[in-house]
């Protein structure tokens, strides 16, 4: 296919590729029931003699060309470039010199493709891919919408429907995403989280989804750690909604939790008192310099925490009260 070529021999016609492949790809019907998931880097033949589907069409290219990892790959390159021509194009939004896309359409594009591969193609996205697309769009951003872009791309990669390989869930949770600074966390970057954290949990039955809403079945959590770094180190509007999820977290117990609500009051207490005390230090060891004043900071996060918690479980307590709640 001459798209293909395109692909692989002159990146400057890679996003009119790319655009012309899935609008061919659409114009298949799509199968009436869902079939089966195939790995990214492989697809099964369509069945010969039959009309094709969308997705079997997809395949086929998967199969014969790798386009996933090919794209990939060329989004890789693409963003080794634009770290190379940062000081000359500042703006990612502009488009500059002989080039007819800006650096936002060129990232874009390839995360809309990909993700139209794994969605339309039923393709699970491959350790891989995923680890190559965060590494040079996260961790090694150019511009911070490259950050912002992955988030986004992430988060509907791990929907009701995922498409990410489950089976790769946890390792690229802890590898990738617990590695990230908390600081670099925008509100797009902690819902992504917020979505590798309960589904990880989930298959490790340390969360139960019920209704829409998650249980908790295990208070030693993959990722509760991290969460706490965030609550102290993120910017405030990001620190509120972690300070949200702990609270929600925390107070949903789920059944194996229901006679040792005790024991999970003390410790979160315990772990807000701790922090407190580590902060606290901080701010007297340091007098009043701009370190001190992000301790104190932290302070005041640590107390919201201990707070909010306090009274979300005082709102709950559900018989004839002995003890005022706390909140009176």
């Amino acid at each position: 296919m001459g798209c293909v070529q395109e692909l692989r021999q002159d990146p400057q016609w890679a996003l009119p590729a790319l655009r012309h492949m899935q609008e061919v790809a659409g114009l298949y019907s799509e199968a009436p029931m869902g079939p089966a998931r195939a790995a990214g880097t492989g697809g099964g033949p369509a069945p010969g003699g039959q009309a094709l589907y969308r997705h079997e069409v997809i395949n086929r290219l998967q199969q014969q060309h790798s386009l996933v990892v090919l794209v990939a790959d060329g989004l890789s390159a693409y963003m080794a470039h634009a770290r190379q021509l940062l000081p000359e194009r500042p703006d990612p939004t502009q488009v500059y010199g002989d080039s007819r896309y800006s650096h936002v359409q060129q990232v874009q594009e390839r995360l809309k493709f990909l993700r139209f591969l794994l969605k339309d193609g039923q393709l699970w996205l491959c350790a891989a891919q995923a680890k190559q697309i965060w590494h040079c769009l996260a961790e090694n951003a150019v511009y911070p919408s490259d950050r912002e872009a992955c988030f986004k791309w992430f988060s509907k990669l791990m929907g009701e429907e995922p498409d990410l390989d489950p089976e790769i869930n946890q390792d690229f949770f802890e590898q990738n995403v617990l590695q990230l600074d908390p600081a670099l966390l925008t509100e797009s970057g902690l819902r992504c989280f917020e979505r590798f954290f309960r589904a990880v949990n989930c298959r490790q039955g340390r969360l139960l989804l019920r209704r829409r809403a998650h249980l908790l079945e295990d208070p030693e959590l993959m990722g509760a750690d991290y969460l706490w770094r965030v609550v102290l180190h993120a910017q405030d509007a990001v620190a509120d909604r972690a300070i949200e999820l702990l609270r929600e977290t925390y107070t949903n117990l789920g059944p194996r939790l229901q006679g040792s609500r005790t024991d999970i009051h003390e410790d979160m207490v315990q772990s807000c008192m701790d922090r407190l005390k580590a902060a606290y230090d901080t701010v007297c060891a340091l007098g009043g310099d701009g370190a001190a004043r992000e301790s104190a900071n932290r302070m005041v996060r640590v107390l919201r925490v201990l707070s909010e918690y306090v009274a979300q479980c005082d709102g709950d307590f559900p018989h004839d009260r002995v003890i005022l709640p706390m909140a009176r």
